[in-house]
């Protein structure tokens, strides 16, 4: 078969709610004996466990954190991600930045595209407001990577289906 050679662990549960077990595996899947595969090769998923971002940064891997943001503030967020009232943004972008302070790696941002929820144009100007702060107080250029944007229908659940006009202007503004 063909050799695995990338991972992302997200989906089916928030890793960071099984922390151990999911340091277990990063252990056993990059260890020589495994599958040998590299670290800088594995993104991990949260929806922004705070306490568990912080716990990861003093684990010091090479690892891509990646956010599940989904909205440009803490209005729209609370609305569609739970976590966001125990974790509001601007606490979630503290542990951010002692992540990338701690670890020196680029964090990737998540954001799917809900109609009339998070897809407004003005959107991505505040997203970029989000990302810029996140560089404030970081001596680096660039530690996050662009947002990453679905951008097509999906015509299985009525409520993420999205005209793709709209989907097409909101990504021309990132």
């Amino acid at each position: 078969g063909e050799r695995i050679s990338h991972i992302v662990l997200m989906g089916m549960g928030e890793p960071l709610d099984n922390f151990e077990n999911v340091m277990r595996f990063l252990a056993l899947i990059s260890d020589e004996k495994g599958l040998n595969i590299s670290m800088r090769n594995i993104s991990l998923s949260t929806c922004g466990l705070v306490d568990g971002i912080l716990k990861l940064a003093e684990e010091n891997l090479p690892i891509t954190l990646s956010i599940s943001l989904h909205a440009p503030n803490d209005e729209i967020r609370d609305t569609i991600m739970p976590v966001n009232h125990r974790y509001p943004m601007d606490t979630l972008l503290d542990a951010c930045r002692k992540y990338q302070s701690v670890t020196g790696r680029r964090i990737s941002f998540e954001y799917a595209l809900i109609d009339s929820v998070n897809n407004s144009v003005e959107n991505p100007k505040r997203c970029d407001k989000f990302s810029k702060r996140l560089l404030e107080k970081v001596k680096q250029e660039r530690i996050y990577h662009k947002w990453n944007i679905a951008h097509k229908t999906i015509f299985c659940n009525p409520f993420w289906k999205m005209e793709l006009k709209v989907s097409a202007k909101f990504c021309r503004k990132c």
